[in-house]
């Protein structure tokens, strides 16, 4: 798989191929600071993206974003996963052809 980790199945490996190709982004809550992460250019999604379609997929970026108020003693405990926060984001190419309105010649 080019740059993706994950890839998010609609109804299992033995039904489907992956639906989607998934970016996991971690965030801080009060900076929305993308640490350790690879930079996401407008160059770099249109070419993801460009790969996700020629493959059948669509891209989708998860961004988890940790709160401020999560203190190491609880964040070494499986307790701290409901405190955190998921932001997901489908991202599409707009092709004209494909979303014209009926009511257009």
């Amino acid at each position: 798989m080019f740059y993706f980790k994950l890839v998010l199945y609609k109804d299992g490996p033995p039904f489907y191929h992956a639906t989607y190709s998934v970016i996991v982004r971690a965030l801080k809550e009060n900076l929305r600071d993308v640490r350790g992460n690879r930079e996401l250019t407008w160059a770099s999604l249109a070419a993801l993206n460009r790969v996700n379609n020629t493959a059948g997929k669509g891209l989708l970026i998860l961004y988890v974003i940790k709160p401020n108020s999560l203190t190491e003693s609880v964040h070494s405990t499986p307790l701290c996963i409901s405190q955190f926060k998921l932001e997901e984001v489908l991202y599409k190419r707009w092709v004209a052809a494909e979303n014209r309105e009926e009511n257009d010649p």
